[in-house]
């Protein structure tokens, strides 16, 4: 029996290895399922993880990726302290501060109809730092697993990973395909130096404020900064 022993935060680190001491990195490669989301990852034979997430109109896409270097039965994104959690025959992770279990897949399929959240449009593409900007952003949606949510969307700083909402919130009263937009002053925060930001807008139900909310779907453009 493998196991398979894992940490994937965003760009961290993922660490995998065999019960039994086999390095071989067959049982690593290939498509594995989130299977609380609608979110697929794929580990190719170089150590590249992508990350598919399920959109309104386009089926899966690519959202996310990272290199790694597979050696000795181990993947490994950076050179950081793992924290591993065991388990035999799924794949383990943290996602940020929660559990999730990722289990074999076949392949990706080519349709999907859970939870997704598109970015069609949003102005100004290019935003300077400390002033403040009216943001606009249009975004088409799907809510399929509950009867209500809550569209927000904010400035994420890559420097340090901090999400920051806007104020406004868009409410979706039941399960449906939609579109919608919303408006909204930011000030952007300086950052370190070329320390890239992006503009994402997150689909969810229950309340942040309580710590009851469940995350639904996400989507991210770049922005581009300019100094003040």
């Amino acid at each position: 029996m493998k196991r398979i022993c894992v940490m994937f935060s965003l760009i961290t680190f993922l660490l995998a290895c065999s019960e039994d001491g086999n390095d071989d990195k067959s049982d690593l490669l290939g498509w594995w399922k989130l299977t609380a989301t609608d979110s697929y990852l794929r580990i190719s034979a170089d150590g590249k993880i992508s990350v598919f997430d399920c959109s309104v109109n386009d089926g899966y896409r690519e959202v996310h990726s990272v290199q790694g270097v597979i050696e000795n039965g181990t993947l490994t994104i950076q050179d950081n302290e793992p924290v591993v959690w065991n388990t035999k025959g799924e794949m383990l992770l943290d996602l940020d501060t929660q559990e999730a279990i990722a289990e074999r897949a076949n392949d990706l399929p080519s349709i999907c109809t859970g939870n997704a959240i598109d970015i069609v449009s949003f102005s100004p593409e290019t935003a300077s730092v400390g002033i403040s900007t009216q943001f606009s952003i249009s975004f088409d949606y799907r809510l399929s697993t509950t009867s209500a949510a809550v569209i927000l969307f904010g400035i994420t700083s890559a420097d340090d990973g901090t999400f920051s909402p806007a104020k406004t919130q868009y409410e979706v009263l039941q399960a449906e395909t939609g579109s919608g937009e919303l408006v909204a002053d930011i000030t952007l925060v300086p950052l370190a130096e070329n320390a890239p930001y992006s503009i994402d807008i997150v689909m969810f139900s229950g309340k942040i404020d309580d710590g009851s909310f469940e995350w639904l779907a996400s989507d991210r453009k770049t922005l581009n900064v300019t100094a003040e």
